[in-house]
Order: C-alpha cells, then structure tokens, then sequence
C-alpha cells in the first residue's frame, strides 16, 4: 500500500477484513493522501476508498472494489501472554510480503504515543517503516494486532501493535457511525504526588456543568477506582473511561481530604475532535 505524499510515496501494510473488499490499515499511513492505492498479494491493483478513520486510535477503514478476497482470522488479544511467539507481515522499506518473528515482550503497553486512548502488544519481531498497519500474528495465523510503531526510525527490537480486540471494535464503529464513541466526564488531570502515596489520578480542574461536576466532584481529588477496576495513573483512568459505555452511570472510587468517597458519574460522549 503507497501513500501519495509530495514526490516520495510513503509505503504502509494493511489487512483485509471482508471478501467484499474491506481493508484496515493505520490512519498515519493514509492521513495526508489524496489518493492511497493498494497492491494485493496477486499484484492487482486498486484506488482505494477511505471508509472512515479514528486518528485517535490510529486506525482506518479503506475499500476497494473487488471481491472474493481471502479474508484475515482474528484472534482474542486479551488471551496474549508475554513471551509467545509472535509473527509480523508486512512492506518495510518496500519489500513487501516480508516476514519476522520474535515474542509478544510486553502487553498493555501504556505511554508509547501521545493519545491517551491507546495500549499496545509489544514485541521484538523486527518491524520497520512500511510494516504499519499490517498484521502480528500468533502461531494458529491468527491476527492479534495491527502494528503501528517503533522506538526510534530503524528496528531496534521494540516494536508496538494495536490489539486485535481493539481494532475490531474500532473498525466496526467507524462502519457503523463513522468513528467509536467514547467516555468523557470532563476533568484535568495529573499524577499522584509521591509524598501522597501511589497510583491514583488528581482533579486538577473540573469543567463546569460537565457531568464530573454534576457529580460533584473537585479539585485536589484522587480517583483510586473506576467501576471496579483500581487507577493506576491518568492515563489509566482515562484509557477505563473512554471504553465506558456512554449514557451509563459508572462508580468512581475517591479520596478527598484522607476520607474515601463512593461517587456515581454519567458518562457523557467525548468530542470526537478531542
């Protein structure tokens, strides 16, 4: 798959999902193209269609007119244990059906990007510029990730895949509503001070008539849970809220002047822009 970006077209990988022509890719391969074309394993080629895209996430949902495509089998990401086997398919550098292998280094990777809505498969199959949005298999040939990152330019044996549990969700939702929605209660937040001991998320800032501050929750606050599960950090928390089905009321647990409060919030629907 080539990007068209000035002179030099940038290369990406891709899975097709459906015979009928449904590809995903990640959105960085395809965000500034003004027309992306797909190379199939039989050397066909086609102008794609962009279906939809969730730069928060990093996915896109392309089509190309064709049938009968042979189609990915999607594997449980939850079920992935560190130190299994692990495979990468991909177009690095433009040698495209290349195949690495190595293991699954670390899962529910945190932090990796700037968006606080993503997690990751780590691995030390060797994945390099090209092999975004191509698939990380297990040893059945099931996908269990798209992978969309690495440290630094080149290889260096830390790479980063979008779990498969998490595409399909997105993929789904940008077919049926054009993107996901997802969880917002409308607060700041920072990282616990040491000195106040650990995990945790304080409110920095409410937002007014937000439903944190219907709830009634303030400044200087600690979320130590959120609908059963415990909160880490910030970006914990937020990653929990954002999956919370919006509309539904969630428990949040909250430590306010060394006294812990069980406070119920509505989750509302993030700005799709933030």
């Amino acid at each position: 798959m080539s990007r068209q970006r000035s002179r030099q077209p940038a290369v990406g990988s891709g899975v097709s999902m459906a015979a009928e022509g449904a590809i995903v890719t990640n959105y960085h391969v395809v965000a500034r193209s003004e027309r992306t074309t797909v190379t199939l394993a039989d050397g066909r080629k086609f102008v794609a269609e962009l279906v939809g895209a969730d730069p928060a996430s990093d996915l896109a949902v392309l089509r190309v007119d064709a049938a009968g495509l042979p189609t990915a089998s999607w594997g449980d990401s939850d079920t992935v244990e560190v130190g299994e086997m692990i495979w990468a398919l991909g177009n690095p550098f433009g040698l495209d059906h290349t195949l690495t292998y190595g293991i699954v280094s670390a899962v529910g990777r945190r932090g990796v990007v700037e968006s606080p809505y993503q997690e990751f498969l780590q691995t030390d199959a060797a994945i390099n510029p090209g092999n975004s949005g191509g698939p990380l298999v297990d040893v059945h040939g099931r996908v269990m990730g798209i992978t969309t990152a690495i440290v630094g330019k080149d290889y260096t044996g830390i790479g980063f895949a979008i779990p498969s549990n998490t595409v399909r969700q997105v993929v789904a939702a940008i077919e049926a509503a054009g993107g996901p929605d997802r969880g917002y209660i409308g607060l700041s937040l920072r990282s616990r001070p040491a000195d106040l001991g650990t995990g945790g998320a304080v409110v920095a800032a409410v937002e007014p008539g937000s439903p944190a501050a219907n709830a009634g929750l303030e400044p200087g606050d600690v979320i130590v849970g959120f609908d059963g599960d415990d909160v880490g950090g910030p970006a914990e928390f937020v990653l929990l809220l954002t999956r919370a089905p919006v509309g539904t009321s969630r428990p949040l647990d909250v430590l306010r002047d060394g006294e812990r409060l069980a406070i119920e919030v509505l989750v509302g629907r993030r700005p799709r822009d933030r």
